[in-house]
């Protein structure tokens, strides 16, 4: 297990339980707990990694546990935000590669914080030649963890990577979209930090200033510092209100708490705009009193295992075994998390003490599942011990991890927006209904379908399956019918309503595409003709891009290159449920729709 401690701008690592040298085969291994310091630690072995940030004081410790379990990462892909760029490793030749999406247009800002060693440039930029080229190549750091960032704005990506022996693991931190927001960071009863972008300042207040100070640091680039507010012990500590250089054009780390009590998150600010992502933090609560425990009673979960990747119909048998079985009867209970643990569901209960037969329905798919067995007594119901897997994926069998819209379809599916059909699979290529695209929008939107009352359309009755939905998404004005009168709820839906529907529910205006994007659709099965303002559907074309729901280059599934700059896109066309998906992700992602 190799390992790696980042105490403030210090950076030390090691391995326990290794070969070629006596100090890596040690097992277990001791170092130094930083005290009073921020600290990054690590393990990793080839995919598999943990990370957390910590910080200890007067024997108190403060944990983000970041990730635990086998790297999410495909293939060499490391980061990618629409509309700005993305980073590859490049593992044959150790080249981390940076692309601009949009080169002498929007560059791309990339950082690397090597151990303890930062360095940043950009890609598709301009005011000196070496920032110019659209694709740049660094050495990917070698036996090291490290942090690299991508971002322009508030479009940000980060990422905690480390690669030994040509493998590579990469914890990503965010990836889209990270508007600022305000404040940045608060702990309820303790204090915030907040950012004073006119005066480029941080600003960290302490709520209980003389009895419960707010400990803080920053790491900027690899320079670290740190201090407090509403301290003791020396003046500068005492203020409520503490104010900090906020860090130009460098990514930074901030973090602030008092002991338990403890919250991190990465930013990175350019000409006034910054883009800030906080880790999602826990606060401590009371450990709950134990249920008797016989001596020694344990369960283990053997199968399945973190990493895995399990199918949605398939059937697989949940293994288990348990030592020092009391004698008393007793049960086992088989909980599934899909969101990394915040809420468990019973899938199943057991009395064969050993094994378990699930079969995975479509609605359970997701990219944070867990498994989890509860060993209890059948009587009380009370506790004896659990024992829970790895994080693991499930996912429909017709849109494998390699699929183009893989991610979006999981986006939509996690949230319940979208769901498989009865045969277990998604059908990526079926088009979509007006009256399933209702539903989807509505649901998207966080509202509720009516009562169905029967009354709007004439060929929406209330015996329709998607009535209330229709209704509902009549009232808000985000689909209208026919002249005739009717809906045509069968009817398919194309991509230019998709986007003039998106378009409406966001209330962005109706604008002109931008003249550096030329879009072309089919007249015939050759020929080929630039969209006009004599297409209805021109302006919702406009806003579509200004706001990334559509951008260039894009999947070719979506818009097709045709020579240099052209792209075809089949407006008129009915939608897939994968084109769908990608649409309705990127409005979710929206700094308008957060």
């Amino acid at each position: 297990m190799e390992y790696s401690i980042l105490a403030g701008s210090t950076y030390s690592q090691s391995e326990a339980g290794g070969w070629g040298a006596p100090e890596l085969s040690g097992n277990p291994k001791f170092e130094d707990l930083p005290h009073y310091k921020t600290f990054i630690v690590t393990i990793a072995r080839y995919e598999k990694i943990g990370v957390a940030i910590c910080r200890e004081n007067d024997g108190r410790l403060g944990v983000v546990k970041v990730f635990e379990g086998t790297s999410q990462a495909a293939g060499t892909k490391i980061l990618e935000v629409k509309g700005l760029g993305k980073v590859e490793a490049d593992l044959a030749n150790k080249k981390l590669v940076f692309t601009c999406y949009n080169p002498g247009e929007v560059p791309m800002e990339y950082s690397i914080l090597a151990g303890s060693t930062y360095s940043q440039s950009e890609a598709g930029g301009w005011g000196a030649p070496e920032l110019e080229p659209a694709v740049k190549k660094e050495v990917l750091p070698h036996y090291t963890t490290f942090i690299v960032t991508i971002a322009r704005y508030d479009k940000m990506g980060i990422a905690i990577c480390r690669e030994n022996d040509g493998k590579l693991a990469v914890v990503k931190i965010c990836e889209g979209f990270e508007e600022a927001p305000s404040p940045l960071m608060e702990i309820e009863d303790l204090g915030k930090v907040q950012a004073d972008l006119a005066n480029k300042k941080l600003v960290f207040t302490c709520y209980n200033p003389g009895e419960v100070p707010i400990e803080y640091s920053i790491l900027a680039g690899s320079t670290y510092s740190q201090s407090e507010a509403g301290g003791w012990g020396a003046p500068e500590l005492e203020p409520a209100v503490k104010k900090e250089v906020l860090p130009h054009y460098k990514t930074f780390m901030v973090a602030m708490g008092r002991y338990e009590k403890f919250q991190v998150g990465f930013g990175r600010e350019n000409d006034g705009v910054l883009a800030f992502y906080t880790l999602a933090y826990t606060p401590p609560s009371p450990s709950p009193t134990p249920s008797p425990t016989p001596s020694g009673a344990t369960i283990t979960l053997l199968n399945p295992k973190g990493g895995e990747v399990l199918l949605a119909g398939e059937t697989y048998e949940v293994q288990w075994s348990v030592k020092n079985s009391p004698r008393i009867p007793n049960q086992v209970d088989i909980y599934l998390s899909k969101d990394n643990g915040e809420n468990w569901e019973l899938v199943g209960t057991s009395t064969t003490m050993g094994s378990f037969s699930w079969t995975i329905p479509s609605s359970q798919v997701t990219r944070n599942a867990l498994l989890k067995v509860s060993w209890v007594t059948s009587l009380e119901h009370s506790i004896l011990d659990e024992d829970q897997s790895g994080s693991f994926f499930i996912i429909f069998r017709d849109v494998p991890l390699d699929f183009w819209s893989f991610h979006e379809v999981m986006n939509l599916a996690e949230l319940g927006i979208i769901i498989g059909y009865p045969d277990y699979l998604f059908r990526p290529e079926n088009s979509v209904t007006r009256a399933e695209f209702s539903k989807m929008i509505l649901l998207a939107l966080g509202l509720s379908p009516k009562v169905p009352q029967g009354n709007v359309f004439p060929d929406v009755p209330t015996s329709h399956w998607a009535c209330g939905y229709i209704e509902a998404a009549y009232e808000h004005g985000l689909v209208i019918g026919y002249p005739d009168g009717n809906f045509r709820p069968e009817g398919q839906i194309t991509i230019a309503e998709i986007l003039t529907v998106i378009v409406r529910a966001m209330g962005w205006a109706p604008v002109n595409p931008p003249s550096t994007v030329q879009i072309l659709i089919r007249v015939s099965p050759d020929a080929f003709r630039f969209i006009s303002t004599e297409d209805w559907f021109y302006k919702y074309v406009g806003a579509s891009i200004v706001h990334g729901i559509l951008i260039f280059p894009d999947y070719e599934q979506i818009a097709s290159p045709i020579g240099s700059g052209d792209y075809f896109i089949q407006f008129n066309d009915p939608a897939t449920r994968a084109q769908t998906s990608v649409f309705l992700s990127r409005m979710l992602m929206s700094t308008t729709f957060r």
